[in-house]
């Protein structure tokens, strides 16, 4: 329970709560969340109602910047900092389900469907209207194969709509629950910094894109007859390089056709790759450092 500051009165601290609450009001009519920052206001970055990502923009506070000392601000800003800085969109968010939205509408304001695992005809009437109060689409699926399925599934259907990617390491439950083992990967495991972040850099649809090319795969190990020094195949690598980008497990055709769909950039999947070499690396030297071990 949040307690309130005794340097603060409580006239004081009602008259900032009231003022906090009219930039919050004046952010969701601009689809971005409003910060309090020395006097200025912050426009966090986010999705606009069109589906593009509005970049960080700051503009003085009509008001000006509350009186009192700085250290009464920072105490007064501090007891609603956690509703200041959440994401507020306006965008149509479709997760798989029931949990999957719950960890979503946790991590930030947004209107969230589920697909409940089955994309049927019965999904896409719902989905069409939801969308007629909706400007736009954001479609998020678990990082798993099934994941991948229903997401082509939907952006056949919805080919406007924007994607979401979270890694799947982050979405993987460390434990088990009543409802699934430990290992389990979903979006509902996922915390609410990456999914923010996941939704923040929706990607759109491009399935006529062409900039990875299958010469470039091949040269990463991720595509044709491929074995090095760490013993990592193609295969081995092509999925620890899935699971960094958040795409599900996939042959080597399947992740040439979603990095272009999804507007993967080659500097995304040489970064990921150098992930990949790393972990690897390190894995090739455990044993030799465990054997040392016991042997002493």
């Amino acid at each position: 329970m949040l307690q309130t500051p005794p340097c603060i009165s409580l006239v004081r601290l009602e008259r900032l709560y009231v003022r906090h609450q009219r930039l919050q009001l004046l952010g969701r009519a601009h689809k971005a969340p409003i910060l309090w920052t020395r006097g200025k206001l912050s426009c966090a970055g986010t999705v606009r109602a069109d589906g593009d990502r509005c970049t960080s923009q700051e503009a003085t506070a009509s008001e000006g910047k509350p009186s009192g000392s700085s250290q009464q601000w920072s105490a007064a800003a501090a007891l609603s900092l956690q509703e200041q800085q959440r994401l507020c969109i306006s965008s149509l968010v479709v997760v798989e389900g029931k949990q999957d939205q719950r960890a979503v509408l946790q991590a930030l304001d947004a209107p969230v469907t589920v697909t409940q695992g089955h994309i049927n005809e019965r999904t896409l009437v719902e989905l069409r209207q939801r969308m007629l109060h909706c400007p736009a689409m954001i479609i998020f699926m678990d990082p798993d194969v099934a994941g991948r399925q229903a997401r082509n599934r939907l952006s056949q259907e919805f080919p406007q709509a924007l994607h979401a990617f979270v890694p799947q390491l982050q979405a993987t439950s460390p434990v088990p629950s009543k409802w699934h083992q430990a290992g389990n990967v979903g979006v509902e495991h996922a915390p609410a910094l990456a999914i923010r972040l996941a939704l923040q850099a929706a990607r759109q649809l491009q399935p006529l894109r062409k900039d990875i090319t299958r010469e470039l795969l091949e040269s990463l190990g991720l595509a044709g007859s491929f074995s090095d020094s760490t013993g990592g195949s193609q295969a081995d690598r092509r999925r620890r390089v899935t699971a960094l980008l958040g795409l599900g497990d996939c042959n080597a055709k399947q992740l040439l056709r979603q990095l272009n769909t999804f507007s993967f950039t080659p500097q995304e999947l040489h970064h990921a790759v150098q992930q990949v070499d790393a972990a690897l690396q390190a894995a090739a030297s455990t044993p030799d450092i465990l054997r040392y071990v016991r042997e002493e």
